[in-house]
């Protein structure tokens, strides 16, 4: 499954949903939603039809984790941007091999 988020306007992200259904869905969810207000959001962009059922993945499956890693999207979109950390070495950090 893909799920791709972005800021699209004052207090709004546009979350587009692929891969993991027939075709790809787009909802618009409201900055710093609260996780049950992004399931039902999911919930209803998404109907149970619209997942795909094939042996990589269960629909049932690929419902839950397109609402959590919707969840987990809105959250990280919503939050302060952090800090870089400095690299110390050319393949220290983000990218980098030496963790």
């Amino acid at each position: 499954m893909l799920l791709i988020g972005r800021e699209c306007g004052p207090g709004t992200l546009r979350l587009t949903v692929t891969a993991s259904t027939v075709r790809p869905a787009q909802l618009t969810v409201p900055l710093a939603a609260m996780p049950r207000t992004v399931r039902e959001l999911v919930e209803a962009a998404i109907p149970p039809d619209l997942d795909h059922d094939d042996v990589l993945g269960h629909p049932a499956w690929r419902h839950d984790m397109t609402v959590l890693l919707a969840q987990e999207i809105v959250e990280e979109l919503s939050s302060p941007p952090r800090a870089l950390r400095r690299a110390g070495h050319a393949l220290d950090g983000p990218g980098g091999h030496l963790r």
